[in-house]
């Protein structure tokens, strides 16, 4: 290493910088590094910022927008309770139907639930 004086555009003045005895090329100003270094920072918490504001921006709409799925998924008890659809069960071919589709008959106190007419017809011809 040998030094050189050249001209700092940064600094203002004339510098010595080490120059590398193989091809004689100059290590850049201190000031130069400083200011490389400085404008690194100034991206790097730019960047950051950025993140940190696009995560609240998320996390506010995120919210607004699962309040209003909420109280669409909440059942309206205005015209009174909902109507559960409740299942039964055939007992001729144990097909489960809507207990509001379903065809019933009661026998013996108690009520079965068919899913056709042919399974109502088949359940009474084995049980009487």
């Amino acid at each position: 290493m040998r030094l050189a004086a050249v001209h700092c555009a940064d600094a203002g003045r004339a510098l010595l910088i080490e120059t590398c005895a193989a091809g004689g090329l100059p290590v850049p100003c201190s000031g130069v590094i400083e200011k490389a270094g400085r404008d690194l920072i100034k991206i790097a918490l730019f960047l950051i910022l950025g993140y940190v504001f696009v995560k609240l921006l998320k996390g506010l709409f995120g919210k607004i927008g699962a309040d209003s799925r909420q109280q669409a998924e909440k059942p309206s008890f205005q015209n009174g309770p909902r109507e559960i659809n409740e299942m039964v069960q055939d007992p001729v071919c144990k097909i489960y139907v809507p207990k509001k589709e379903a065809l019933h008959l009661d026998r013996a106190g108690t009520r079965y639930y068919f899913c056709s007419r042919a399974c109502m017809d088949r359940f009474q011809q084995h049980n009487s």
